[in-house]
């Protein structure tokens, strides 16, 4: 019930392709058609693209799909042709980076060490839009990430100003930062109002689907003081929340407050309408490409890691603690 999101992640895509924006072709990928400008950045007609690397673990990621996007309308600007790729066992990373010729590459997504040393053995000039595996910074490298800090503070000052003092986490493993980010934002928030998280109650997972969703509710659930509000990492972990809520006979907000994390296509239409965090995901394409141009376009580029706000959603998956009670 709660996986409509990846149907209509490919529906539009497949939209896309049927209006002329990409090419899809099974086995290597979507490719975004852009006609160059005659005032393009990039001037070479033989080198003219940007490779952009979907390095998630779904090959249509809900939030990496808006990022993507957000590099097309850019590139459109630019005038710089753009080519979208999710490496695979049978076109690694290695394959897909001499498949032409590159003015640059973005990694989008749960990068890896390995992408960023082959984009270098490339020497092609390189933006991360995201987080690096069991990396503890970006800084080195030319990247964007979402203000997660400022995104989970806002969901735990929420939660507080509602009344509520047990809450539950559910998340990912915080080697890759964004995750720890928005734990340690919930955190910082709920210490100013005198409201402790204990490590039993945060459930992670590896994965980042709606079962570990489910399967965290089923742990928070067991513990001796159930929470009455859950801050879900994501958005996709929330849909678990949900189902798991309908299988119990929990009523959300009545019975427990529900906050996500990305805003994505499906969670206002949920019943009732999640209260999340909403990322720029269009913002870090159009970023990424912005940063990509002015490496190329210059000799002497710092790299730099630019900070994305985040903005609270408020809908009707939360209530005051005050109304769950009185029912």
């Amino acid at each position: 019930t709660y996986k409509v999101s990846m149907p209509v992640v490919r529906k539009a895509l497949s939209e896309m392709e049927e209006e002329g924006v990409i090419t899809i072709e099974h086995g290597r990928g979507s490719f975004i058609n852009c006609i160059p400008s005659e005032d393009a950045l990039f001037r070479e007609p033989e080198a003219n693209s940007v490779l952009f690397l979907s390095c998630t673990f779904e090959i249509c990621d809900p939030f990496y799909s808006r990022v993507l996007m957000g590099a097309q309308d850019e590139a459109a600007v630019l005038g710089v042709n753009l080519i979208y790729a999710h490496p695979t066992e049978q076109r690694p990373v290695e394959v897909l980076l001499s498949s032409a010729k590159h003015r640059g590459v973005i990694l989008a997504g749960d990068v890896q060490k390995e992408h960023i040393d082959l984009v270098r053995q490339a020497g092609l000039p390189l933006v991360i839009a995201g987080d690096i595996d069991g990396q503890p910074s970006n800084a080195e490298f030319a990247s964007i990430i979402n203000d997660d800090f400022s995104g989970g503070y806002q969901a735990g000052k929420h939660l507080a100003k509602l009344g509520h003092t047990q809450i539950g986490v559910i998340a990912g493993e915080p080697r890759f930062n964004f995750w720890q980010r928005r734990v340690d934002g919930l955190k910082r928030a709920l210490l100013e109002e005198n409201i402790v998280v204990t490590k039993k109650q945060i459930i992670r997972f590896h994965d980042q689907r709606p079962q570990d969703g489910r399967r965290g509710m089923d742990q928070l659930m067991a513990l001796p003081d159930r929470p009455t509000a859950v801050f879900a990492a994501n958005d996709r972990f929330a849909y678990g929340v949900y189902a798991w809520c309908q299988e119990h006979g929990y009523s959300i907000p009545d019975d427990l407050s529900v906050v996500g994390f990305d805003d994505l296509d499906l969670s206002n239409e949920l019943l009732p309408p999640l209260t999340t965090i909403r990322p720029n995901a269009q913002g870090f394409g159009r970023y990424a490409m912005q940063v990509l141009a002015e490496q190329v376009d210059s000799e002497h580029y710092v790299p730099n890691q630019k900070v994305l706000p985040v903005s609270m959603i408020e809908r009707e998956s939360t209530a005051p603690l005050v109304t769950q009670m009185a029912q």
